[in-house]
């Protein structure tokens, strides 16, 4: 789950662009090891600066299943949100988005971006409230202990109802 203290201003939701999938990709990818080794979530936002550049703000760590990122400076014009799901528990539903993830993004009006402990990556889309796998298990840095046995069939996509429904709310 992230949230997000709003302070600035949120950029409207909108398709991905091939450049911010390929800096969210490398970017979470490099932040999966920290939070395999941590056994914390990461968070954060990307967005671009005043020239179009696109920027990460700094992840914060979070715990074991949360994580809350502060709103960057209002010269940042954030597209999404970003976060690790931590290290693989064989409890939590950590190789979806959760409820919380989708309805975040929907709320701060912005896309999402999620790497989760099997090394699946994950855009959300903040205006339809879908989530889908950009690329599958083991895409991204995955934790060693995951069991793919034991997590059960992954969809290629969830919406939110898909969601709500999957976790029991």
């Amino acid at each position: 789950m992230i949230a997000a203290a709003l302070t600035g201003w949120v950029g409207a939701a909108c398709a991905q662009t091939p450049d911010e999938i390929a800096f969210a990709r490398a970017h979470l990818d490099a932040l999966q090891k920290r939070s395999l080794r941590s056994g914390r979530e990461y968070c954060g936002f990307f967005g671009r600066d005043p020239s179009g550049t696109i920027v990460a703000v700094k992840a914060r760590p979070g715990s074991e299943t949360t994580c809350v990122a502060y709103w960057p400076h209002p010269r940042i014009r954030v597209f999404a949100s970003f976060h690790t799901h931590g290290v693989w528990d064989g409890v939590s539903d950590g190789e979806v988005p959760s409820v919380e993830d989708i309805e975040g993004d929907m709320s701060d009006g912005i896309d999402g971006y999620v790497s989760t402990p099997g090394g699946r990556f994950w855009f959300i889309d903040g205006d339809a409230g879908i989530a889908r796998q950009i690329c599958g298990e083991g895409c991204l840095l995955s934790d060693p202990d995951y069991d793919r046995e034991a997590e059960g069939p992954v969809p290629e996509m969830l919406t939110l109802d898909d969601l709500k429904a999957r976790q029991g709310e």
